[in-house]
């Protein structure tokens, strides 16, 4: 079992309403296949949005997280390590960058109203982690192009350029099943 962190309290969201947005973001930049993070968030998302920064910072100034969104100043930080990591292909590295674009998709606006989940009772989607974690799996490995392609988990990490978990993860939500 995977422990992760929990998140702030934000609007909830549905699996199904997250595969939508992520499959619109998809077929309005046109991509198939696998998507290079890197590329997105450093060339053709300032494109789209000339107020959209991407600031690579040393290791030590992130105490210890790879990247953070703030989605209403539209910047992502992001850990050297993670960046290096992405650009060189490291599927886990990949994910989290595509996890933080999630947070800066769905999260702008979102005040102190809402705040950490306090209750480990809390339904998953309602934490901002949980919602950033399916977009990014979503995203970066769309159903649509999935269900039914019968591709082995090695396979997924391959072409979507994820790690061997995230493959695993989404291979088990899908019912992908191809003897790995």
């Amino acid at each position: 079992m995977t422990i992760r962190k929990r998140g702030q309290k934000v609007p909830p969201k549905s699996r199904a309403s997250i595969r939508a947005l992520a499959e619109q973001i998809r077929t309005a930049l046109n991509l198939q296949g696998g998507t290079n993070m890197v590329g997105l968030l450093e060339f053709l998302l300032p494109k789209l949005d000339d107020e959209f920064v991407i600031d690579i910072r040393p290791d030590h100034e992130m105490h210890g997280d790879a990247a953070r969104t703030y989605p209403d100043r539209k910047l992502i930080e992001i850990s050297d390590s993670t960046y290096d990591g992405a650009s060189n292909g490291v599927g886990r590295d990949n994910f989290t960058l595509a996890h933080e674009f999630g947070h800066l998709m769905m999260h702008s606006g979102i005040g102190p109203s809402f705040g950490r989940l306090r209750l480990k009772t809390e339904p998953a989607y309602v934490d901002a982690e949980w919602q950033a974690d399916t977009f990014a799996a979503e995203f970066l490995m769309p159903a649509s192009e999935l269900i039914g392609s019968r591709l082995s988990v090695s396979q997924i990490e391959d072409k979507y350029q994820v790690s061997n978990m995230a493959a695993r993860i989404r291979a088990d939500q899908l019912g992908i099943r191809n003897g790995e």
